[in-house]
């Protein structure tokens, strides 16, 4: 499967992504041991309360659900436009089905 042909065909909004970057740039899952007991902690609450818990760290983010939506709309329309335009394939789901068991074998 080739690769995106810019940052901005990534599916990870680029406003959210800031905000979990690591000093590096990078914006991969690492955890310490106190956040690992918390999300614990938040696992075991209902439904309702994670998504309010959800909503309250988005906010303290700096970053409303309004602009990550926006971003994400702003992101969709980027890449329907790049898929119209040629700048950028789609895969069936038989064709990402069939490269993922390839790559997991």
């Amino acid at each position: 499967m080739p690769k995106l042909k810019s940052e901005r065909h990534h599916w990870w909004p680029r406003c959210v992504s800031a905000h979990w970057a690591a000093e590096d740039g990078t914006t991969g899952w690492f955890m310490s041991s106190s956040l690992h007991h918390i999300e614990e902690q938040a696992r075991s609450l209902s439904a309702e309360d994670r998504a309010k818990l959800a909503d309250f760290m988005l906010e303290s983010l700096h970053t409303s659900i309004e602009e990550i939506e926006a971003a994400s709309s702003e992101e969709i329309a980027l890449r329907i436009d790049a898929f119209e335009n040629g700048d950028i394939s789609a895969y069936s789901a038989e064709q990402v089905f069939a490269e993922t068991r390839k790559i997991l074998q």
